[in-house]
């Protein structure tokens, strides 16, 4: 009996060390809807927020997968798109006026090719992408910006004022963000209408739509990390217990 036991431990412990931690949610204002919405004023090709995300991943977590909502307004017909996102490792609150909301980017803009789009109207899509390594400096106050293009013939891709990021719905009454915190200042997400073009966003690009609030809406977006190592051994070696507590 002792000579299975310690075979079993042994078993259990190299799948704790082996296998592979599954990925965990740090930001979800996805997973709660059923609509989404957006805004027609323009410009909003570039579209962000500041948010704060949980300590799933530690004190720093790797990005390692997202979803976005990608809203195409009206009948579109293209055949290439792309998705352009620039994290950020601060979100500035306390900026005003004029004076830019990002600062510290986090590696270079991350491009996504999203390939052919047709819709006969509005339409969302919520794309999965996968593939990244953006590690966060921190949990809180961080920022990050979308940018969709389009193109004729997948060489040059220039921004497209229908296809905007998608926003949690329906306005004010869908309770709020599951996982992480959306920490815009004085409105729920940033747009353009200053006509920045650099990823950055000033104060007063500040927008909320009607009715709503900081808590519950905003940008519909989801990032993943891998847990600590020390946070999955954990939950490996509470399955050895579970184990060995059997075999008695």
């Amino acid at each position: 009996m002792f000579k299975k036991s310690a075979a079993l431990i042994a078993l259990l412990a190299l799948l704790v060390f082996v296998a592979p931690a599954r990925a965990a949610i740090i930001y979800d204002a996805v997973s709660d809807l059923t609509t989404f919405t957006t805004t027609t004023s323009t410009p909003h090709t570039y579209t962000g927020q500041g948010f704060s995300v949980s300590n799933v991943g530690g004190a720093s977590p790797t990005v390692v997968s997202m979803k976005v909502g990608e809203f195409i307004v009206g009948a579109q017909n293209v055949a290439f798109s792309r998705l352009n996102v620039q994290f950020w490792g601060t979100y500035d609150t306390s900026a005003t006026g004029t004076n830019t909301v990002m600062s510290n980017a986090i590696g270079a803009q991350i491009t996504f090719i999203l390939g052919a789009q047709s819709t006969t109207g509005n339409a969302v899509n919520l794309w999965t992408l996968t593939g990244l390594n953006v590690t966060l400096p921190q949990t809180t106050n961080l920022g990050i910006t979308f940018n969709w293009q389009t193109s004729t013939d997948g060489v040059t891709y220039t921004d497209n004022t229908n296809f905007i990021t998608a926003m949690r719905a329906p306005v004010g009454t869908e309770g709020n963000i599951p996982v992480g915190s959306n920490v815009t200042v004085a409105g729920q997400y940033f747009r353009n209408a200053s006509g920045l073009t650099n990823f950055n966003f000033q104060a007063g690009d500040s927008r909320s739509l009607t009715g709503g609030t900081n808590a519950t809406d905003g940008l519909a977006f989801q990032l993943s990390t891998v847990p600590e190592p020390a946070t999955a051994a954990m939950l490996g070696f509470a399955v050895i217990g579970l184990g060995l507590r059997r075999r008695h």
